[in-house]
């Protein structure tokens, strides 16, 4: 018999498990409408005791599942014991987990009740390994544990933002889409529970406003230009909600992440499990000279879309630089050694050329088959060259920057994905697989892209435009390696 003390979920996680058997529902709804269509009433009072039955079976199911699964935890990992025609023990040790995360989410905070979720390597990349509602009690006592059995010796760095760097967070990444959904989504809500009739006012009054505002612009572009302005807005105040209150605890081998007012969400991340490091900018960032850092573990910020796996909200690049050396030092970047160069630069200017020039080009095609959407037409086009000319100026500066270079163990490399620049180090064992591309113009310029792939639930593609091919197989040693492969085939006799 085991002397871990065994625990249950909490009461509330009977209603989630409903969710997996709400067809059982359809029987008292089809049956009431049947017979209240053949003999009103009385016919479907006659047959209520289905009715109930159905209910009590739906409820007990339920009941069964929370009452057939349990887990315990120690030093060396989590029990899991779980269902009831079928039973099944599940074990996750306690070294093996990269992520362990408290959601405290604000309508479980009345409960006292937490969503607990523990996320191994290899494991699913959609759902966590290790998911379940409990209370605040037991998954503070399970993150306890889990520190105690990483972190034999006492060994403490703490880093708080500042308020203004989770301003300029939200800045940085916050979306007008997201806001819009956000917005789509809390409209069709209150109008649910308020009346259409006040849904419908809401729309009303913005579409007069936007009327009122049009400033001799077309009034359904400036609806439309509204309604991004205000989504971003209303995605920026969310973002500034979310990520309040941060805290970063380095240990000796763990990392201890908290954020959120509304929502407090808790990470526990094993140091040796990172990994890599992502220094991002934004062109408005890289102008300010301000950097956010983020982290790739798996786990961590990537289990529903409003979660970020942020290190440092933001901050002066010198002031970033100086928060990584004391908590992670070991993911200290080196300066670019092998660069692309501006010899490189119609290789990164192919694809925003293909957006500044197609847009103009197609907004004219468009305005002459649609004569009396015109003015529509134009506004638009000249409004989506804006974030075109945005992305040709980012190539430029990637092009300026982008590279490569190893310290120790570490690689780093330089590179813009979308509107991002990336400044991106990587332990040496977290590499899964290096791939070097060439076109036909670049075989003859003995160039390639470089392609590093790191572990993680999917492998993550990094690239670099355009680099020296020579060098690059120097850097990672693979002339050596050729060269050997070279010879053997040499060397292996025919076999004619």
């Amino acid at each position: 018999m085991s002397s871990r003390l065994q625990h249950h979920a909490h009461p509330v996680s009977i209603l989630q498990n409903l969710y997996q058997v709400l067809y059982l529902l359809l029987i008292p709804l089809i049956r009431g409408f049947l017979s209240a269509l053949q003999g009103g009433f009385r016919a479907w009072l006659s047959g209520a005791w289905l009715d109930i039955l159905v209910l009590a079976l739906f409820l007990g199911v339920g009941i069964l599942q929370w009452a057939r699964l349990t887990f315990s935890y120690d030093r060396e990992g989590i029990h899991l014991q779980r269902g009831v025609l079928y039973r099944e023990r599940l074990f996750i040790p306690m070294e093996r987990i990269s992520t362990l995360s408290m959601l405290n989410l604000f309508y479980l905070k009345p409960l006292g009740a937490v969503h607990l979720r523990a996320d191994v390597p290899g494991g699913s990349h959609r759902d966590s390994d290790f998911s379940l509602t409990v209370s605040r009690r037991v998954a503070a006592n399970l993150m306890a544990t889990r520190e105690k059995a990483r972190n034999p010796e006492p060994h403490k760095a703490i880093y708080i933002p500042r308020s203004v760097y989770i301003a300029l967070l939200s800045l940085f990444t916050s979306n007008s889409l997201a806001g819009v959904l956000f917005l789509s989504t809390l409209i069709s809500q209150t109008g649910r529970l308020l009346g259409e009739e006040f849904a419908e006012g809401l729309f009303g009054t913005f579409e007069t406003l936007a009327r009122r505002l049009a400033f001799g612009i077309p009034p359904a572009a400036a609806a439309l230009g509204y309604l991004l302005l205000f989504g971003y807005l209303l995605a920026f105040c969310v973002s500034i909600l979310r990520h309040s209150r941060f805290l970063v605890e380095r240990h000796q081998n763990t990392m201890y992440i908290r954020y959120g007012i509304i929502t407090n969400r808790y990470y526990s991340l094993g140091v040796q499990d990172i990994n890599y490091l992502d220094i991002r900018q934004s062109l408005f960032a890289k102008i300010l000279g301000f950097s956010s850092v983020f982290l790739h573990v798996v786990g961590y910020g990537r289990q529903q879309k409003q979660e970020i796996s942020v290190l440092v909200p933001a901050g002066k690049n010198r002031e970033s630089s100086q928060i990584i050396r004391g908590l992670l030092p070991h993911l200290k970047p080196s300066d670019i050694t092998i660069r692309s160069g501006w010899i490189s630069l119609p290789r990164f200017l192919t694809d925003p050329a293909v957006f500044c020039l197609g847009i103009p080009l197609l907004s004219y095609l468009l305005a002459l088959f649609f004569p009396e959407w015109g003015d529509f037409i134009h506004f638009v086009g000249w409004m989506l060259l804006i974030p075109a000319l945005w992305f040709l100026a980012v190539r430029l500066v990637d092009c300026a920057t982008s590279g490569i270079s190893k310290e120790g163990k570490n690689y780093t490399i330089r590179y813009s994905s979308g509107y991002y620049l990336h400044k991106v180090v990587i332990p040496e064992e977290k590499i899964s697989q290096i791939s070097l591309r060439q076109s036909i113009f670049q075989r003859l310029n003995r160039r390639c892209d470089l392609l590093l792939y790191t572990y993680g639930e999917v492998p993550k593609p990094h690239l670099v435009r355009n680099l020296p091919q020579n060098q690059v197989l120097a850097l990672f040693g693979l002339h050596t390696t050729l060269g050997k492969e070279r010879r053997r085939a040499k060397e292996k006799p025919s076999n004619v």
